[in-house]
């Protein structure tokens, strides 16, 4: 009777295993699909990089899950000779035509996108639109002049040159 009784609960064990495995099973593909879902719901940051006849440099930001349209950058003071290229950042190691990528955060899209144009910086959040540190309200079809006298890296050295005593 006693190995009777041992054998049927070692059963009853291995059963409450199997059930406790798939729910656990259960509960991660569940989970898993609904985060990747929220993840990517929104969409990426589309960026078209093109330029004036005069060779100034543009950079045309959407988003079109968040409502923001055709907000133009200029960069004032620049020169190149790029044909138009609509990129769309996705996730990480995208390339940009000009400028560089400083930071790219894409755990949920659009995500934070940080650029340099120029020595401007540029960083792209859902909230609000930062230019050399200056927060700008996200405007559909607003453009926005970078000014080469806004460059965050001279103005970092004019005022550290301020502070020396």
């Amino acid at each position: 009777m006693s190995s009777r009784y041992g054998e049927s609960k070692s059963e009853g064990i291995l059963k409450h295993f199997a059930i406790a495995f798939g729910l656990a099973v259960l509960c991660y593909v569940s989970f898993y699909s609904c985060d990747s879902y929220m993840r990517l719901n929104k969409g990426p940051w589309e960026l078209t990089f093109k330029t004036e006849a005069d060779g100034t440099p543009n950079l045309v930001i959407n988003q079109q899950s968040l409502g923001i349209t055709n907000v133009t950058l200029r960069v004032i003071g620049e020169s190149v000779s790029q044909p138009v290229k609509t990129v769309k950042f996705t996730g990480p190691g995208t390339e940009v035509p000009f400028g560089e990528v400083v930071f790219f955060d894409t755990t949920y899209l659009p995500g934070t996108l940080t650029l340099d144009l120029f020595g401007h910086e540029v960083e792209m959040m859902g909230r609000t639109l930062v230019l050399n540190f200056k927060e700008q309200a996200w405007k559909t079809g607003n453009v926005l002049d970078l000014d080469p006298a806004m460059k965050w890296r001279e103005i970092a050295k004019t005022n550290q040159v301020e502070q020396l005593p």
